[in-house]
């Protein structure tokens, strides 16, 4: 049931017991449309990760917050933490390629797991923490390559105050959506510039007022 909703795109049944003589188990399901989006994303997916019920949760709960971790993950897919921790393992691997942990949580024996750059970029607006934020912080990151040419790394950490492995999976997924790409010769370190890709947005009209006007 959770596996064939959340491939659709549709939201999580929800489950409850009645409280009185004959107690019985109830089973809401959400209205409305689809998300394409997901649905979508789902099935770009290796097989095996489609038909992969805890980690299909795992996607559910990584669009509407930003990390997840074995001791979050288990109870909700009805797991010790252990289990829980192997299917975050599996979407972490390179064959399915769908998480990442988080640099400051790494060493833990439960590390904090985010979605990875390329995952976000496919998902975009489906993410329900990531498109207002993302838009403005995107449209600040036009509006300086707009007026300097280029950004860097470097430059992405100062703006957003992030650090650098959250300002590298901005620009990738940027780069992922051909807004921005790379232009110079180096291409490691924090000081890869980037310059306007194919889909970089077209120069806006702007009210321009002298510094002389009333």
């Amino acid at each position: 049931m959770y596996r064939e909703t959340i491939r659709n795109g549709r939201s999580t049944p929800t489950f409850s017991e009645s409280v009185g003589e004959g107690s019985e188990t109830i089973v809401r399901f959400l209205g409305g449309p689809p998300n394409i989006r997901i649905a979508k994303f789902i099935s770009s997916l290796p097989e095996q990760a489609q038909d992969d019920t805890n980690g299909l949760l795992v996607v559910t709960i990584l669009t509407h917050q930003r990390w997840t971790n074995a001791t979050k993950l288990a109870p909700i897919a009805q797991r010790d933490a252990p289990a829980a921790q192997s299917t975050l393992l599996r979407l972490a691997a390179d064959e399915v390629g769908l998480i990442e942990p988080t640099s400051r949580t790494a060493s833990r024996l439960y590390p904090d797991y985010r979605l990875r750059a390329t995952a976000i970029a496919a998902l975009g607006p489906a993410l329900s923490y990531q498109t207002r934020s993302a838009s403005d912080r995107n449209r600040k990151i036009v509006d300086h390559v707009r007026e300097y040419d280029s950004i860097n790394n470097a430059t992405i950490q100062r703006l957003f105050d992030v650090d650098v492995y959250t300002s590298r999976d901005i620009l990738q997924e940027l780069v992922g959506q051909e807004i921005l790409v790379r232009t110079s010769v180096q291409t490691r370190g924090t000081a890869v510039r980037y310059g306007k890709g194919p889909h970089f947005p077209t120069s806006r009209h702007r009210n321009v007022i002298s510094d002389d006007q009333p």
